[in-house]
Protein backbone atom coordinates (compact mmCIF):
# COMPACT_ATOMS: atom_id res chain seq x y z
CA UNK A 1 0.00 0.00 0.00
CA UNK A 2 0.97 3.64 0.03
CA UNK A 3 3.56 4.79 2.52
CA UNK A 4 3.48 7.82 4.72
CA UNK A 5 -0.31 8.18 4.65
CA UNK A 6 -0.57 9.95 8.01
CA UNK A 7 1.97 12.73 7.82
CA UNK A 8 -0.39 15.19 9.45
CA UNK A 9 -1.15 13.14 12.53
CA UNK A 10 -2.47 9.60 12.67
CA UNK A 11 -4.29 9.27 9.37
CA UNK A 12 -4.90 5.89 7.87
CA UNK A 13 -3.69 4.84 4.43
CA UNK A 14 -6.20 3.91 1.79
CA UNK A 15 -5.58 0.17 1.65
CA UNK A 16 -5.42 0.16 -2.13
CA UNK A 17 -2.70 2.82 -1.97
CA UNK A 18 -3.99 4.67 -5.04
CA UNK A 19 -3.78 1.53 -7.23
CA UNK A 20 -7.50 0.91 -7.62
CA UNK A 21 -7.74 2.10 -11.22
CA UNK A 22 -4.58 0.26 -12.27
CA UNK A 23 -5.79 -2.97 -10.67
CA UNK A 24 -9.24 -2.69 -12.28
CA UNK A 25 -11.07 -3.68 -9.11
CA UNK A 26 -14.55 -5.09 -9.50
CA UNK A 27 -17.52 -3.42 -7.83
CA UNK A 28 -17.47 -6.05 -5.07
CA UNK A 29 -13.76 -5.51 -4.51
CA UNK A 30 -14.26 -1.76 -4.37
CA UNK A 31 -17.00 -2.21 -1.78
CA UNK A 32 -14.77 -4.48 0.32
CA UNK A 33 -11.95 -1.96 0.02
CA UNK A 34 -14.17 0.88 1.21
CA UNK A 35 -15.29 -1.21 4.18
CA UNK A 36 -11.65 -2.02 4.98
CA UNK A 37 -10.75 1.64 4.84
CA UNK A 38 -13.57 2.51 7.22
CA UNK A 39 -12.44 -0.24 9.56
CA UNK A 40 -8.90 1.12 9.51
CA UNK A 41 -10.13 4.65 10.13
CA UNK A 42 -12.11 3.47 13.15
CA UNK A 43 -9.08 1.63 14.49
CA UNK A 44 -6.84 4.66 14.16
CA UNK A 45 -9.46 6.85 15.84
CA UNK A 46 -9.54 4.41 18.73
CA UNK A 47 -5.77 4.71 19.06
CA UNK A 48 -5.98 8.48 19.00
CA UNK A 49 -8.72 8.53 21.61
CA UNK A 50 -6.65 6.38 23.93
CA UNK A 51 -3.87 8.98 23.82
CA UNK A 52 -1.34 6.16 23.75
CA UNK A 53 -0.80 5.64 20.02
CA UNK A 54 2.79 4.61 19.38
CA UNK A 55 4.79 4.45 16.17
CA UNK A 56 4.86 0.67 16.41
CA UNK A 57 1.08 0.42 16.83
CA UNK A 58 0.43 2.65 13.84
CA UNK A 59 2.95 0.72 11.76
CA UNK A 60 1.33 -2.58 12.73
CA UNK A 61 -2.12 -1.28 11.85
CA UNK A 62 -1.02 -0.18 8.39
CA UNK A 63 0.61 -3.55 7.80
CA UNK A 64 -2.62 -5.29 8.79
CA UNK A 65 -4.57 -3.12 6.36
CA UNK A 66 -2.15 -3.86 3.53
CA UNK A 67 -2.35 -7.60 4.15
CA UNK A 68 -6.15 -7.47 4.40
CA UNK A 69 -6.31 -5.61 1.10
CA UNK A 70 -4.18 -8.24 -0.60
CA UNK A 71 -6.72 -10.85 0.47
CA UNK A 72 -9.36 -8.97 -1.52
CA UNK A 73 -7.30 -9.25 -4.71
CA UNK A 74 -6.99 -12.09 -7.15
CA UNK A 75 -3.62 -13.75 -7.69
CA UNK A 76 -3.12 -11.78 -10.90
CA UNK A 77 -3.98 -8.51 -9.18
CA UNK A 78 -1.58 -9.25 -6.34
CA UNK A 79 1.19 -9.88 -8.83
CA UNK A 80 0.31 -6.68 -10.65
CA UNK A 81 0.30 -4.76 -7.37
CA UNK A 82 3.82 -5.95 -6.57
CA UNK A 83 5.00 -4.91 -10.02
CA UNK A 84 3.52 -1.43 -9.61
CA UNK A 85 5.09 -1.05 -6.17
CA UNK A 86 8.47 -2.16 -7.51
CA UNK A 87 8.24 0.34 -10.37
CA UNK A 88 7.34 3.16 -8.00
CA UNK A 89 10.14 2.23 -5.63
CA UNK A 90 12.66 2.24 -8.46
CA UNK A 91 11.42 5.62 -9.67
CA UNK A 92 11.61 7.02 -6.15
CA UNK A 93 15.17 5.78 -5.71
CA UNK A 94 16.18 7.44 -8.96
CA UNK A 95 14.65 10.73 -7.85
CA UNK A 96 16.39 10.48 -4.49
CA UNK A 97 19.73 9.82 -6.16
CA UNK A 98 19.22 12.82 -8.43
CA UNK A 99 18.36 15.05 -5.49
CA UNK A 100 21.37 13.86 -3.55
CA UNK A 101 23.63 14.55 -6.53
CA UNK A 102 22.27 18.08 -6.80
CA UNK A 103 22.72 18.64 -3.07
CA UNK A 104 26.29 17.40 -3.21
CA UNK A 105 27.04 19.68 -6.16
CA UNK A 106 25.52 22.63 -4.29
CA UNK A 107 27.56 21.83 -1.18
CA UNK A 108 30.75 21.70 -3.23
CA UNK A 109 29.98 25.06 -4.80
CA UNK A 110 29.26 26.66 -1.44
CA UNK A 111 32.29 25.10 0.18
CA UNK A 112 34.45 26.48 -2.64
CA UNK A 113 32.84 29.92 -2.26
CA UNK A 114 33.79 29.92 1.43
CA UNK A 115 37.27 28.60 0.77
CA UNK A 116 36.89 25.64 3.11
CA UNK A 117 40.04 23.67 3.79
CA UNK A 118 40.15 19.91 3.37
CA UNK A 119 40.15 19.56 7.15
CA UNK A 120 37.06 21.76 7.49
CA UNK A 121 35.26 19.80 4.81
CA UNK A 122 36.05 16.54 6.60
CA UNK A 123 34.85 17.94 9.93
CA UNK A 124 31.60 19.22 8.44
CA UNK A 125 30.96 15.93 6.68
CA UNK A 126 31.48 14.03 9.94
CA UNK A 127 29.18 16.48 11.72
CA UNK A 128 26.53 16.03 9.04
CA UNK A 129 26.63 12.24 9.43
CA UNK A 130 26.48 12.54 13.21
CA UNK A 131 23.49 14.86 13.00
CA UNK A 132 21.69 12.54 10.58
CA UNK A 133 22.23 9.58 12.92
CA UNK A 134 21.05 11.54 15.95
CA UNK A 135 17.95 12.73 14.08
CA UNK A 136 17.12 9.18 13.01
CA UNK A 137 17.41 8.06 16.62
CA UNK A 138 15.13 10.91 17.66
CA UNK A 139 12.64 9.91 14.98
CA UNK A 140 12.42 6.47 16.56
CA UNK A 141 11.41 7.94 19.91
CA UNK A 142 7.74 7.66 20.82
CA UNK A 143 7.67 10.96 22.72
CA UNK A 144 9.69 13.24 20.43
CA UNK A 145 8.68 16.89 20.68
CA UNK A 146 9.25 19.98 18.58
CA UNK A 147 11.51 21.29 21.33
CA UNK A 148 13.68 18.17 21.11
CA UNK A 149 14.11 18.69 17.37
CA UNK A 150 14.87 22.39 17.75
CA UNK A 151 17.44 21.65 20.45
CA UNK A 152 19.21 19.10 18.26
CA UNK A 153 19.26 21.47 15.29
CA UNK A 154 20.56 24.31 17.47
CA UNK A 155 23.33 22.08 18.77
CA UNK A 156 24.20 21.12 15.21
CA UNK A 157 24.33 24.74 14.08
CA UNK A 158 26.63 25.74 16.92
CA UNK A 159 28.98 22.84 16.22
CA UNK A 160 29.15 23.81 12.55
CA UNK A 161 29.75 27.47 13.37
CA UNK A 162 32.70 26.46 15.54
CA UNK A 163 34.36 24.87 12.51
CA UNK A 164 34.25 28.05 10.42
CA UNK A 165 36.46 31.11 10.78
CA UNK A 166 34.99 34.54 11.50
CA UNK A 167 35.59 35.56 7.89
CA UNK A 168 33.83 32.44 6.61
CA UNK A 169 30.88 33.03 8.94
CA UNK A 170 30.52 36.58 7.64
CA UNK A 171 30.69 35.41 4.02
CA UNK A 172 28.24 32.62 4.79
CA UNK A 173 25.82 35.17 6.21
CA UNK A 174 26.02 37.16 2.97
CA UNK A 175 25.42 34.07 0.84
CA UNK A 176 22.53 33.02 3.07
CA UNK A 177 20.93 36.44 2.70
CA UNK A 178 21.25 36.20 -1.08
CA UNK A 179 19.68 32.74 -1.07
CA UNK A 180 16.83 33.94 1.12
CA UNK A 181 16.18 36.88 -1.19
CA UNK A 182 16.10 34.60 -4.21
CA UNK A 183 13.74 32.21 -2.43
CA UNK A 184 11.40 35.06 -1.47
CA UNK A 185 11.46 36.31 -5.06
CA UNK A 186 10.46 32.90 -6.37
CA UNK A 187 7.73 32.70 -3.75
CA UNK A 188 6.27 36.05 -4.81
CA UNK A 189 6.25 34.93 -8.43
CA UNK A 190 4.37 31.72 -7.61
CA UNK A 191 1.85 33.34 -5.24
CA UNK A 192 0.91 29.93 -3.98
CA UNK A 193 2.06 27.05 -1.84
CA UNK A 194 2.03 26.54 1.92
CA UNK A 195 4.00 28.75 4.23
CA UNK A 196 7.16 27.00 5.47
CA UNK A 197 6.83 25.49 8.91
CA UNK A 198 8.46 27.29 11.79
CA UNK A 199 12.19 26.64 11.59
CA UNK A 200 12.03 24.92 8.23
CA UNK A 201 15.42 25.23 6.52
CA UNK A 202 14.05 24.38 3.10
CA UNK A 203 12.74 27.88 2.46
CA UNK A 204 16.07 29.55 3.14
CA UNK A 205 14.95 30.68 6.57
CA UNK A 206 17.17 31.90 9.39
CA UNK A 207 18.66 28.51 10.07
CA UNK A 208 22.25 29.58 10.73
CA UNK A 209 25.06 30.58 8.41
CA UNK A 210 26.47 27.08 8.22
CA UNK A 211 23.24 25.73 6.69
CA UNK A 212 24.55 26.72 3.27
CA UNK A 213 27.17 24.01 3.72
CA UNK A 214 25.27 21.35 5.59
CA UNK A 215 22.01 20.13 4.16
CA UNK A 216 19.03 19.66 6.46
CA UNK A 217 17.72 16.30 5.30
CA UNK A 218 17.42 14.78 8.74
CA UNK A 219 16.31 18.06 10.29
CA UNK A 220 13.03 18.05 8.43
CA UNK A 221 11.33 15.83 10.98
CA UNK A 222 8.51 17.38 12.97
CA UNK A 223 6.39 15.84 15.72
CA UNK A 224 3.64 15.34 13.14
CA UNK A 225 5.92 13.28 10.93
CA UNK A 226 7.76 11.46 13.66
CA UNK A 227 5.11 8.76 13.71
CA UNK A 228 5.10 7.21 10.23
CA UNK A 229 3.77 4.11 8.59
CA UNK A 230 6.07 1.53 7.07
Amino acid sequence: GRRGGHRSGHKVDRPEGGFRAALNLSEDQQAETRALRQQGRAAIEALRSSGEATREQVKALHEQLREAFKEILTDDQRAQLEEIKAERLAAREIRQAQRQAKKQEAREERAAALGLSDDQRAQLEALREQHRAEMEELRGSEDVTREDIRALRASHREAARAILTEEQLALAAELRAERKAESNHRGHKRHRGPKPADGDDRAGGDSGEESIIIDGDAARTTPATAVQSA
